[in-house]
């Protein structure tokens, strides 16, 4: 991607969370904290923060688009856009629990030694809070067709980087994208 092409969806990403009440990145989600009172996504603990699982989520790449699921609406953040994950199972790392997720939502069935560990993030919501381990999996080939389980998603697109600004992903999504995706998305001098 040009350099002005990151700019300018740093831009947009940026835009779109101030439009949505949520914390820019920048300067202060990269440390850690916000003044913001909706922020969602910490890269550190907040103070008294009690996670009561953990999740994760994984980013498919394939020729510049990420695959993004639409939730089913009876369920939590119904309607919105997401990546494949979930909860770990007791005695599972958050890779094997990704790659059991991905195979029961879509059934791609990853190989963890093609996983690419972008970071783990705290989220925070009023009723909630866990630990959300973010992953890249990046096709060489393209990937086998998706054979989605309906009572959890009931549709999926391949997206842009520059498109996910414009996608009603749940909460706290964009700013988990731009983390797990920040070496993509910004010139490196930004990041400075």
């Amino acid at each position: 991607m040009e350099t002005w092409t990151k700019i300018f969806v740093y831009f947009l990403l940026t835009l779109s969370w101030f439009h949505q009440g949520f914390c820019s990145p920048e300067p202060d989600a990269r440390e850690g904290t916000c003044t913001h009172s909706s922020q969602i996504i910490f890269l550190e603990p907040p103070a008294d923060f009690s996670p009561q699982f953990e999740v994760s989520g994984g980013y498919c790449e394939y020729q510049g688009k990420v695959l993004f699921l639409l939730r089913n609406a009876n369920k939590p953040q119904g309607s919105s856009w997401c990546i494949p994950g979930g909860r770990l199972e007791l005695g599972e790392t958050p890779l094997q629990a990704l790659v059991r997720e991905m195979k029961e939502e879509t059934g791609i069935v990853l190989k963890e030694e093609s996983a690419i560990y972008c970071r783990s993030v705290c989220v925070r919501f009023p009723s909630r809070e866990f630990v959300l381990h973010l992953f890249r999996f990046p096709f060489k080939e393209a990937p086998p067709s998706l054979h989605l389980a309906l009572e959890e998603n009931i549709d999926y697109r391949w997206v842009r980087h520059e498109e996910v600004a414009q996608l009603p992903l749940i909460p706290g999504g964009k700013e988990c994208f731009c983390i797990a995706f920040k070496d993509k998305l910004y010139p490196n001098d930004l990041l400075h």
